[in-house]
């Protein structure tokens, strides 16, 4: 009743699948902007320099540099990459030792690892990441004249806020003064 005799592939697991088996039973609508182009599994060790448009994920080790100018970077759980990483997005669960550059986000994953600079308009970094080294938020995309000319707004507007207050202060010590 509860048993499989008759049919004995009823306990076999399925196959898993592949990167590039995965993409090719996807209808070519489902295709998208996320899906993963390359895939660089455990097993896999490189060194030089990798350039990609799409999206990458690494499971593997790599030493050297990752370039791309929009792409969507993924660092595997298992990972080991030391060098500088460029990407659109990146996302780092494993280990990563080297300078970060993201044009959109940063995401450190649970339990990844970070030693090394990083600068983003925008980060996401979980509870339990390990982060050594120095952060900049280049201000989502602002130029650099936008950012100075809005700071220095700023700052005339704090010192005429201070002016005010100062000049209030000098009122009430004169009506002290003379009382």
């Amino acid at each position: 009743m509860f048993g499989n005799k008759g049919n004995e592939n009823a306990t076999q697991a399925p196959k898993p699948q592949t990167a590039s088996t995965a993409r090719s039973n996807m209808n070519p609508t489902q295709k998208n902007n996320n899906s993963i182009t390359a895939y660089l599994g455990p097993d896999v060790k490189i060194e030089g320099t990798l350039t990609f448009e799409s999206s990458v994920l690494i499971e593997g080790e790599f030493k050297g540099r990752i370039v791309s100018e929009h792409g969507q970077l993924t660092i595997g759980e298992k990972a080991r990459v030391e060098g500088d990483l460029t990407g659109g997005q990146i996302t780092i669960r494993g280990h990563v030792e080297g300078s970060v550059n993201a044009t959109e986000r940063v995401h450190l994953a649970d339990r990844g690892e970070l030693i090394g600079d990083l600068t983003t308009p925008s980060l996401q970094m979980d509870e339990s990441v390990t982060f050594e080294g120095s952060c900049k938020m280049n201000g989502g995309g602002k130029s650099n004249n936008q950012s100075n000319s809005q700071s220095n707004s700023q700052s005339n507007q704090m010192k005429s806020e201070q002016e005010n207050v100062d000049s209030g202060k000098e009122i009430v010590d004169a009506i002290h003064s003379v009382s």
